[in-house]
């Protein structure tokens, strides 16, 4: 499992919080952690089979798996490739949610991003959880273009020291 939490598998709700933008007329909100296969002990490739996430707000909406081929550099942030994009089906409740893809992704690059997209982000966030680990902030990103988050922009550029709770199961490839 890829995961940011300083737990893997538990986000911590007495700590979590979540992020979410709107504009008043479109909620729309994506949620993106990006993750370093080598900082796993693993490398290229490997297949992304399912999507853990933790969800602030149930609400009866439509959550979708967006799959990025990783990060471009420190400084330009999520790739603008996007390997992969499906629909989660509902309902969900608060707390622990896990996404089986339809089929499992391979992904040939040292780093892959992984996000919950929401068309209703003010009313269905994904909880994030503190981080007290050097780097916090850069591997979390936020993408909501109706309030001018028209890239994917580390959540460290508010000043907040979370990570979402978004997690990825990857198997090797081969």
């Amino acid at each position: 499992t890829l995961s940011l939490l300083d737990i893997p598998g538990v986000c911590p709700e007495a700590e979590s919080l979540f992020i979410a933008c709107s504009s008043g007329t479109s909620r729309n909100n994506t949620w993106i952690n990006c993750f370093d296969i080598r900082d796993f002990g693993a490398s290229p490739p490997f297949f992304l089979q399912s999507v853990n996430f933790w969800i602030a707000n149930a609400v009866e909406n439509t959550l979708e798996v967006v799959v990025f081929e990783g990060t471009e550099n420190a400084t330009s942030g999520v790739s603008a490739t996007v390997l992969h994009w499906e629909s989660i089906p509902n309902p969900f409740t608060n707390g622990n949610s896990t996404h089986i893809l339809t089929s499992p992704i391979e992904v040939t690059t040292d780093t892959v991003c992984v996000g919950i997209f929401s068309p209703d982000g003010a009313n269905a966030g994904v909880r994030t959880a503190i981080a007290d680990e050097p780097g916090t902030g850069t591997e979390s990103y936020v993408l909501a273009p109706d309030c001018g988050l028209d890239d994917p922009t580390p959540v460290g550029t508010f000043d907040f020291k979370v990570d979402f709770c978004i997690e990825a199961d990857v198997v090797p490839s081969g």
